[in-house]
């Protein structure tokens, strides 16, 4: 991606997250709708997501749903540049992997307004039925790594063929 094609992109996303920060109710719901492509604008996913992970990182999960005011609530007062690079980046990630587990705006959205991006994997989980997003593997520095990762699980281990991935939620 050139220099010109990320400003346009990095300039969609401040859109899109400057909109649903100032969001009331069930607005947020008919924005990712219309941004997700029932409107054909010509966004694509990730930006949508990245855009919903930077506002939820932006307004703190505590911020009333019914709240009719109109300020800004912005969760970045205070921090440094770097602290909140983390904290956007963080929400971000939370949300996109919320989001390859549980492909449902509805129940990621609802989960964002009762509760904080740091508790998505709690509530986005695999559900029978419907089917998981791909998502890209992460490389480990070894076999003890994967084991205490999976310490307090059960899991089973297969073969890979055919260069097929399995993804374990």
């Amino acid at each position: 991606m050139d220099a010109n094609q990320e400003k346009a992109q990095n300039k969609k996303v401040e859109i899109i997250r400057s909109l649903l920060v100032a969001c009331r109710e069930s607005e947020t719901k008919y924005i990712i709708r219309s941004l997700s492509g029932k409107l054909r604008i010509g966004l694509a996913e990730q930006t949508v997501l990245t855009a919903l992970g930077q506002a939820v990182a932006m307004t703190p999960f505590h911020f009333k749903v019914g709240d009719k005011s109109t300020r800004v609530v912005n969760a970045s007062n205070g921090m440094s540049n770097e602290h909140w690079k983390v904290t956007m980046d963080t929400a971000v990630a939370n949300v996109k992997r919320a989001y390859c587990v549980c492909p449902d705006y509805s129940r990621l959205i609802k989960a964002l307004l009762t509760s904080s991006h740091e508790s998505l994997d709690q509530i986005c989980t695999i559900t029978p039925g419907i089917p998981l997003k791909p998502m890209l593997a992460s490389p480990t520095h070894g076999i003890y790594e994967i084991l205490k990762r999976f310490e307090e699980c059960d899991f089973t281990c297969e073969y890979k063929y055919d260069g097929e991935r399995a993804q374990v939620g």
